[in-house]
């Protein structure tokens, strides 16, 4: 089991700034990956803020949409509301295979399996 609480708050004034850290930086998708991808029996997931409280027009680095990405996948989840769910993975696998053309690499999705986001690089 995994506890994976998100360490923004909004401030006095009920904003969120938008300092991702290490997720802002490039390749910190990669963070995000390692964290929730770890665990063997479940994720917890803590957090004082909406996913639509964190701003990422202005965000060039993919860490910090798909952490936004996850907190709605959770949030969907949660709350068993599958249309929401299927949407959000739509919108991870938009962001991960913007991320795969920007590196030259080709998404081949893979039609026979039953799992939404399951593609070959």
């Amino acid at each position: 089991m995994i506890i994976f609480s998100i360490g923004y708050a909004k401030n006095e004034e009920g904003k969120v700034y938008n300092r991702f850290g290490s997720l802002n930086q490039r390749g910190g998708e990669n963070r995000l990956n390692v964290a929730v991808t770890r665990a063997k029996e479940g994720i917890i997931v803590v957090s004082s803020i909406e996913p639509e409280d964190l701003n990422i027009a202005n965000t060039s680095e993919h860490g910090p949409k798909l952490l936004k990405s996850y907190l709605k996948y959770a949030r969907a989840v949660f709350g068993g509301k599958l249309e929401e769910i299927h949407a959000v993975i739509k919108e991870i696998n938009e962001v991960v295979n913007t991320h795969v053309v920007q590196q030259t690499l080709h998404l081949i999705p893979h039609l026979k399996s039953k799992c939404t986001n399951n593609f070959v690089i």
